[in-house]
């Protein structure tokens, strides 16, 4: 049978995106006569920051046999969860302090100049600077957030800690029913840093907690502080890893994904992908392919202080990184690729409020409907031992990014 490789990619709250598609795919899966299980689609799943997370929802056993969560259960919790991980009050005292310190200034600055300059009686420049004062406030507090993440990340830890801890626990990364692999970068090797189940099964070192590889892979700078995992070694050695998100390397993680395989898996696993054959199926979290017109950037906005005021640096890389992966998951393996066209107003990574969320829930929902054939035809594809050939250089590049060249 021709192996399968499924693979998620990043994209903060845009996750729900591939856990709606991978729900209705089992949901088909089911009506072929299948369990409506990740086993009936994927014999290994790959996944990046949220991808990551989703991935490991749909493998992690407490049994080996049974995946602990269903795919209802992994889309309804990164919809209720989403306001947790990043809360829109994230910012709360940076914002106070910012328009406190303008509101000083703007107050101070019209009373000099109204004293001075302008003869204004004391209760005259009292009213006056009471109301600069305010608006000063007002408008400093409403437009903060633009330096959200410029002077320590946007969000804590907290909400994505206790999320991974209360829904993985103790479990580890050999405690899955298929392969499962995520993709973080070292902060202190300087490269990054795979967790496997592969390389889990090969070594005890490696077995590590699926919270803490999902905790590391889900670290996007700017937005999160680095993760610490501390780890015992043989002998009661101590050892520290420091880890951001591995989006910054590899956002669409199916090279990453292939590369571990080919290294990691056994030889019954590299004989049966020489002899069948392999087919991928890459799930993307959206994007955006404006219409507007280009305005070239001007000097500022090419500089840090443009890109925070103007966009997410982190974002754009994570971007760059993914389009890099999908080339080479169209030309070189042939991948098949699902990733909804979304309006500007639905990039945001980590915009949580129930608006928003209801929003991108309708979208990809949306996205589903219209495009229930070729989800269709993909899940048939996964199901039957074929390369789906006809499926992949047919159909793929009309639902499949737009790349540009």
């Amino acid at each position: 049978m021709v192996y399968r490789v499924c693979s998620i990619s990043g994209g903060g709250v845009r996750g729900i995106i591939p856990a709606t598609i991978i729900k209705e795919m089992l949901k088909i899966a089911k009506a072929q006569g299948k369990e409506g299980k990740i086993t009936d689609l994927c014999d290994y799943i790959i996944g990046t920051s949220i991808g990551g997370i989703i991935g490991a929802g749909l493998v992690v056993s407490e049994n080996k046999s049974e995946p602990k969560f269903t795919s209802d259960e992994i889309l309804n919790l990164l919809q209720n969860s989403a306001a947790a991980i990043f809360p829109e009050d994230a910012n709360y005292y940076q914002q106070i302090i910012l328009s406190s310190t303008f509101t000083g200034i703007a107050t101070a600055s019209t009373a000099v100049i109204a004293l001075k300059f302008l003869g204004l009686g004391m209760m005259s420049t009292v009213g006056a600077t009471g109301f600069i004062a305010a608006s000063a406030f007002a408008a400093t507090y409403k437009y903060a957030n633009i330096l959200d993440g410029f002077f320590a990340p946007k969000y804590s830890r907290d909400g994505i800690d206790k999320l991974l801890d209360e829904n993985f626990g103790e479990l580890r990364l050999s405690d899955t029913i298929i392969p499962f692999t995520t993709v973080s970068f070292s902060l202190e090797k300087d490269n990054p840093r795979v967790w496997s189940t592969f390389k889990a099964e090969k070594t005890l070192k490696d077995n590590l907690l699926i919270k803490d590889a999902l905790g590391a892979t889900s670290a996007a700078p700017t937005f999160f502080p680095h993760k610490v995992t501390n780890i015992t070694m043989e002998g009661g050695r101590e050892e520290i890893y420091y880890d951001v998100d591995g989006g910054i390397f590899a956002n669409s993680p199916v090279s990453l994904g292939l590369a571990v395989l080919k290294n990691y898996a056994s030889v019954n696993v590299i004989s049966r992908i020489e002899k069948e054959g392999i087919t991928v199926l890459s799930i993307g979290t959206g994007y955006h392919k404006g219409t507007e017109p280009f305005t070239p950037p001007t000097s500022f906005q090419e500089s840090i202080c443009g890109y925070i005021f103007t966009g997410s640096l982190i974002e754009k890389v994570m971007q760059a990184a993914e389009r890099d992966s999908i080339v080479q998951a169209r030309y070189v393996y042939k991948a098949l690729r699902l990733d909804p066209k979304l309006e500007q107003s639905l990039m945001p990574m980590d915009k949580s409020n129930p608006v928003h969320i209801k929003s991108l829930s309708h979208a990809v929902d949306d996205y589903v409907v219209e495009h229930s054939k070729i989800i269709e035809g993909y899940v048939k594809c996964m199901l039957k031992d074929d390369l789906c050939d006809e499926l992949i250089t047919e159909s793929t590049p009309n639902y499949s990014y737009e790349l540009i060249f």
